[in-house]
């Protein structure tokens, strides 16, 4: 989005606001109470303020340019000139962006998944000792069998 100013106090019974000298903007006539907006640049005006100040919408790089300003009154004609630069998105920081989600999330589903993997498994290895410790003393009156000492799981 881009503004330009074309506030001039006392100055603006009527104003114009053109590209590049050639193409007409908008115009607002002393009999006119509002602005009237061309066809090809009402897609890209987002509003007019009273005094003329502009804010666009929506440009490209085919609106970079010289955007003139004309106020006018009965005594004098004010013209104010602004250049707009369109800066482009660059898309190696959004692309870089999208690949560092992509990559945190390739690393990081395994690590859950190897996580969760790894405690079932302990789940299931402690019901199974479990078992095996109810089984021998049933049998005999052997002590529990303890984890401790037990090969590492995960």
């Amino acid at each position: 989005m881009s503004s330009t100013s074309c506030a001039v106090s006392g100055v603006s019974d009527c104003f114009q606001r053109r590209f590049n000298h050639s193409q007409t903007i908008l115009t607002k006539t002393r009999t006119e109470t509002k602005h009237t907006v061309s066809e090809e640049w009402r897609q890209h005006v987002k509003s007019v303020s009273e005094s003329g100040s502009l804010t666009l919408q929506h440009l490209s790089s085919n609106q970079e340019g010289l955007y003139t300003c004309e106020l006018t009154n009965e005594e004098e004609t004010i013209t104010t000139n602004t250049f707009v630069r369109i800066s482009p998105v660059d898309s190696h920081s959004v692309g870089g962006i999208i690949g560092s989600v992509f990559a945190a999330i390739v690393v990081t589903a395994p690590a859950v998944g190897l996580v969760m993997y790894c405690k079932k498994k302990r789940k299931r290895w402690h019901s199974l000792v479990k078992y095996q410790n109810q089984k021998n003393q049933n049998q005999t009156n052997q002590p529990p069998t303890s984890l401790s000492g037990d090969a590492e799981l995960c």
